[in-house]
This record gives structure tokens, C-alpha cells and sequence, in this order.
């Protein structure tokens, strides 16, 4: 099952007071209310601080998903957290770069790609922009994808044919 269809099937699984909106071409979503203890003093008297719009992106669908991520405040230290998603790891929250998902999910940081391939952070940090990246050339891209144990195609897609 790809992430099309496990998002697909999660938001299917949710009660219907948790879809906001459910169109042809969006569906807008917030998860079950829960408790949640503050991360930072253990305190359980945290309550809903506001709402922010997360659009997942790297789904074949047409129908854009937007799920609305609850930001919590603990009323005893005063701190804000994000509720835990079950389908948003924490290497999602710059979902825009393909290249900073991947490296990311490899465990490893900018610093050891980089020493890795054999480029400055000012080249590889263009790589990861996230507007406007800049697609290495063939060859840095194959050391790079080697390196982080994938494929050129799944990082920036057919490089050749415009993605």
C-alpha cells in the first residue's frame, strides 16, 4: 500500500466530526481529540492553543489533503507542542524537498552527505532549497543517492524527462 492510499485509508477510518471538508478536490481533517501531557514538564493540563494547516504533498491523488494539526498549550509551564500525527513522522515537517525527506529518513544530516560526496554546504544547501532547489549534475546526484541507499528517480524523479 503506497502513502496515497494509507493516507487515503487513515482519513477514511476517522469519525465524520473529524472531516471539516470533503470535496472532489480537497479534504480537510483534524484528528480525535485526546489528551496529551506537555513534552516539556509532564503536566496533563494542556488544552487546544490553535490550528495549523499541514498540506501533504508527495501524494499521487488528485484531492489535496490538508490536515489541520492541533498546537497545544500547557497551562502549567506555559510552552506550546503539536500533537503527535500517526502519519506525519518528524521528518516530514519540510515536506517541500524530496532530497531533505530522503536524507532525512536515512538519518543523516547535511553535514555527512556533504562530506560524503565531496561538496561545500553552499552547493548541497541549494540542493535541499526549499523554493527553487537546484538539481545537481548527473553524477553528483548518482554519488548522492548512492550515498543515501535510493535511487536518483526517487529523489528528483526523471532529471532528464523535467521530473
Amino acid at each position: 500500500m503506497g502513502a496515497t492510499e494509507k493516507i487515503a485509508a487513515f482519513v477514511d477510518g476517522l469519525p465524520k466530526d473529524c472531516i471539516e471538508v470533503r470535496t472532489e478536490e480537497q479534504i480537510r481533517f483534524h484528528l480525535p481529540r485526546k489528551s496529551y501531557p506537555c513534552p516539556h514538564c509532564g503536566s496533563t493540563h494542556t488544552i487546544v492553543n490553535s490550528y495549523g494547516a499541514v498540506k501533504m504533498y508527495g501524494l499521487n491523488s488528485s484531492v489535496e489533503y490538508i490536515y489541520r494539526r492541533r498546537r497545544m498549550l500547557c497551562q502549567d509551564c506555559k510552552r506550546t507542542f503539536s500533537e503527535d500525527a500517526p502519519f506525519l513522522p518528524m521528518w516530514q515537517r519540510t515536506p517541500l524537498n524530496r532530497l531533505r525527506q530522503v536524507r532525512a529518513r536515512a538519518n543523516f544530516s547535511q553535514e555527512d552527505v556533504m562530506r560524503a560526496i565531496g561538496v561545500s554546504k553552499f552547493f548541497y544547501t541549494q540542493f535541499e532549497a526549499i523554493k527553487d532547489p537546484v538539481i545537481p549534475t548527473l553524477p553528483v546526484a548518482i554519488k548522492i543517492a548512492n550515498f543515501l541507499h535510493t535511487t536518483v528517480e526517487d529523489i528528483w524523479g526523471d532529471m532528464e524527462g523535467g521530473g
